[in-house]
């Protein structure tokens, strides 16, 4: 009697029957706009061990109705897109592409405790998701790049977890632990790894950088607004030759965010010539943006000794630049 391999132990086990479902389908990657339906034989093997199961097939994983490929294809894709643009360019339903995800990432992720080796530079940080109602903390491994723990919720219990995953000589390894400002990674890392040193993500950093430069933005835009409207209403119809324009201050401020926000190197033309505007109209403010400019070049120094000394300088100056936000800043 013929010998059929099993779906998940790779063992030849005798051929039982062709199933009752007669012949079976499984949807491939689509050819020219067309769907590819593969047709196959339902076989089933008798196994001392589990009894009749189907046989496995080389094309497919077990309990999938898609080949290999399409699933792929179809976890590639929600790595980079929503659920709905997936379910919707692969032409399936949305709730099956969870489903698919699964057995991709099991099939890829044999050995998940794998991920924990060699840890020396982690990261933590959470996001939210749903308007802010839900919330998800990832755990990075810098050295390699890849997310090596993802949990639902946010806060130090959710990291205790992570934590209670590792052995202890794993956690001793750890040396750095980066993350944003918030009082539960400094208590978590002093309990499960008190070796390990704590440090700022350069992404937060810059982050909090554009949060004081837009405050100072928003209080040169409110004085502009308040002189505006000390200004004399304009009366109806055409003004008199000599008639001083409209002072346009604050509208201009108040357009500013994205120009202040961006590296000088990615700014347009327009965006240059705002800048330029805001270093003649507001000192103040200009002076606050090459703050920030001058803390983020601090992250693209070649050494450890430059980018001290620039930091250095950095608080030097932010000591005595008397703009309260940047004051408060660099306290952090």
């Amino acid at each position: 009697m013929r010998t059929v391999s099993m779906w998940d132990l790779w063992k030849k086990s005798k051929f039982y029957d062709n199933g009752n479902e007669g012949a079976r389908t499984w949807r491939a990657c689509d050819w020219a706009g067309h769907k590819v339906i593969l047709v196959g034989p339902s076989c089933r093997v008798n196994c001392k061990e589990h009894g009749v199961v189907t046989c496995r097939f080389p094309w497919a994983r077990h309990g999938s109705r898609f080949t290999r490929k399409f699933e792929e294809q179809t976890a590639w894709m929600a790595v980079n897109c929503s659920r709905v643009a997936v379910a919707t360019f692969m032409r399936i339903s949305w709730n099956t592409v969870d489903p698919i995800i699964e057995r991709v990432e099991k099939d890829l992720d044999i050995n998940p405790n794998e991920r924990f080796d060699n840890l020396v530079r982690i990261g933590v940080d959470e996001t939210s998701y749903r308007k802010g109602h839900k919330y998800i903390t990832t755990v990075v491994n810098h050295d390699t790049g890849n997310v090596i723990r993802g949990a639902k919720g946010h806060g130090k219990t959710i990291f205790e977890q992570f934590f209670k995953l590792i052995t202890p000589e794993q956690r001793n390894s750890i040396q750095l632990v980066s993350g944003d400002g918030a009082k539960w990674i400094d208590e978590c890392i002093k309990e499960c790894c008190p070796n390990a040193n704590r440090c700022v993500g350069p992404f937060h950093v810059i982050e909090w950088a554009m949060d004081a430069l837009d405050s100072v933005r928003v209080d040169a835009w409110r004085e502009a607004k308040a002189a505006t409207k000390e200004q004399p209403k304009a009366r109806r119809g055409r003004p008199k030759k000599g008639t001083p324009s409209k002072d346009t201050t604050a509208t201009e401020l108040k357009n500013s965010k994205i120009a202040m926000g961006k590296a000088p190197s990615n700014l347009t033309p327009n965006q240059q010539a705002k800048v330029e505007w805001i270093a003649k109209t507001d000192p103040r403010l200009y002076r606050a943006y090459k703050l920030k400019e001058a803390l983020r070049l601090i992250f693209y120094n070649d050494t450890v000794e430059d980018a001290k000394e620039s930091l250095d300088a950095w608080f030097k100056w932010t000591r005595h630049c008397r703009i309260p936000a940047f004051v408060e800043l660099q306290k952090r």
